[in-house]
């Protein structure tokens, strides 16, 4: 019975890992880097955090705050946002993207699959309709990002590389270690 309880033990301190999540948010629009326009142009966003930050705000919603992220525009180049925005996903809306610290959309998109995602795992590459607030600049190194229209579909995009565990995790296996081997121990020893 008591190995039992101390393999159970070993097995829940194994299961709280965190490891480094890249997000990739696409679409195609039309809007303003700075003072420089840009039209029907590929518009990638990438975010790099830790699965350990997210945040359970109830209700199906999930953030990363703050969490750097890097802007892509087809034939502008690359800047970064000022302000590092938040990855988040709301599973009741089946929609995940990035925000700004105030919950205001930067781009995000919409597909069903995203109804049971927590930011805490690999998902897609998933295409749906793109959300966004339209002619609102959000500052980034190269000026304001402003985007006036998307046509088509998006894709969202999680990859959590390489999980690590969480340092109190680590203890938790070392002490499940040194019970199971007291364990151990103590049936050599009766039985001796």
């Amino acid at each position: 019975m008591r190995n039992r309880l101390v393999l159970l033990f070993l097995g829940c301190a194994l299961s709280a890992f965190a490891g480094p999540i890249s997000i990739t948010i696409t679409g195609t629009g039309s809007g303003m880097l700075g003072a420089n326009g840009f039209t029907n142009a590929l518009i990638t966003i990438t975010a790099t955090g830790d699965t350990i930050n997210v945040g359970n705000l109830g209700g199906g919603l999930f953030v990363i705050n703050p969490i750097p992220a890097t802007l892509d525009i087809t034939g502008l180049g690359s800047t970064t946002f000022s302000a590092g925005p938040e990855a988040f996903v709301n599973q009741t809306a089946n929609f995940a993207g990035l925000a700004t610290n105030s919950g205001i959309v930067i781009l995000a998109v919409t597909n069903l699959g995203l109804s049971s995602f927590a930011l805490a795992s690999s998902i897609g590459p998933l295409s749906g309709a793109n959300n966004l607030n339209s002619g609102l600049g959000f500052s980034t190194a190269a000026g304001d990002f402003v985007i006036n229209e998307i046509t088509g579909n998006g894709t969202y995009q999680a990859t959590v590389d390489g999980a690590v565990p969480e340092p109190a995790t680590l203890g938790f296996v070392g002490l499940g270690i040194i019970a199971f081997v007291g364990c151990r121990y103590r049936r050599t020893a009766r039985a001796a």
